[in-house]
């Protein structure tokens, strides 16, 4: 039994990360095989979280992991924290319950991958992406309003839904972390009582407390005020956004140095404009031809440390299980055209 684990249980509950480029094989950020294996140990699960922050990754892998929790007996419970794109968007769908943080990106496109050959290959292929698609509008239209003449209009314009947006599609269940525009910085949706409930169970930081309820009615706190009663709180707030902004920075700046000049234009705009994650905008990057070539991405850091981002990895595994298609005319050629698939990759994502 491998030290990590892919699924996190407790009691006849599961939990599991669906974070980063999805795969069946070590490579992955996510690996659908050993998910599935570890899920298959356990016959006492009642109930299944997925946490999603993902852009997507190869498209048997997160088929053959949809399927495996469509049939699953647990309920099953989807919650998008980040990006949900491409194939993500597939997994999504064995969700009983999908919810959906109101500051996230639900994107679906069309399936694609890298091919060579002569015409009639190509058609081939062309063909079995064909049917790709049509397995991934199967899975969407369990869920969604739209029709199959929307679906696929959505899907070939590669189209991105915000969570009222999803919602009203029908891709998800409910929207989380909702807001009033009126409790914004200087009137916090925060209640004393939350608070105090909070740190007189941290080791008693609280020790007086401040008069604000007045009856039965609690007054909602400013920032200010929290500042003056608690500044332990309002510190302990005020630095972990300082260091989530910065391990925000720092990620898109490990994105940089894979960018050429448009892709670092939707770094910055993220950085300073959009304040996206460097998860929600790799899948721009990519279709945007925001990817450095060679040359411009043997960049090193400051500290001597070389920064590797191969974004075609989920691609180059696609296209490998293409060739495994049964009597594929991919097939017979496959070993052969194997490393110049992969050389050809590299050259794009940088020589990786």
């Amino acid at each position: 039994m491998s030290w990590w684990r892919a699924v996190k249980k407790k009691g006849n509950k599961a939990e599991i990360l669906v974070m980063g480029d999805i795969g069946a094989s070590w490579w992955a950020s996510v690996n659908t095989q050993q998910i599935r294996k570890e899920l298959a140990e356990f016959d006492d699960v009642e109930e299944i979280t997925l946490r999603i922050d993902s852009p997507g990754g190869s498209v048997f892998a997160g088929i053959g992991l949809y399927s495996y929790l469509k049939d699953h007996k647990a309920k099953k419970k989807v919650y998008i924290d980040g990006m949900c794109a491409s194939i993500a968007t597939v997994i999504a769908m064995a969700g009983d319950e999908i919810y959906m943080n109101n500051a996230s990106q639900f994107m679906i496109h069309n399936p694609w991958t890298i091919a060579m050959g002569e015409a009639k290959e190509l058609r081939h292929d062309a063909e079995v992406l064909e049917g790709l698609k049509d397995s991934i509008i199967n899975a969407y239209m369990t869920k969604t309003k739209l029709t199959k003449a929307e679906l696929e209009k959505a899907m070939d314009k590669s189209t991105y839904y915000k969570a009222e947006q999803a919602l009203e599609a029908g891709f998800i269940t409910e929207i989380t972390h909702t807001i009033d525009a009126k409790n914004c910085l200087e009137d916090w949706d925060m209640t004393y009582s939350q608070y105090e409930k909070k740190y007189n169970n941290n080791n008693g930081l609280v020790t007086q407390k401040p008069v604000i309820n007045n009856g039965n009615e609690e007054k909602k706190m400013t920032l200010k005020e929290l500042q003056d009663s608690h500044p332990d709180v309002y510190n302990e707030v005020l630095n972990a956004g300082k260091n989530e902004e910065r391990e925000r920075i720092k990620a898109l700046d490990g994105l940089s140095n894979k960018a050429n000049e448009a892709g670092q234009e939707i770094i910055n705009k993220a950085k300073y404009e959009t304040f996206a994650l460097a998860g929600t905008i790799a899948m721009d990057l990519i279709e945007k031809g925001g990817i450095a070539s060679a040359q411009a991405t043997s960049t090193t850091t400051s500290q001597n440390t070389t920064v590797s981002v191969d974004p075609f990895a989920a691609r180059k595994d696609d296209a490998k299980n293409l060739g495994e298609i049964e009597d594929s005319e991919v097939k017979k050629l496959a070993n052969q055209k194997q490393d110049i698939i992969s050389n050809y990759i590299d050259e794009l994502a940088g020589g990786q």
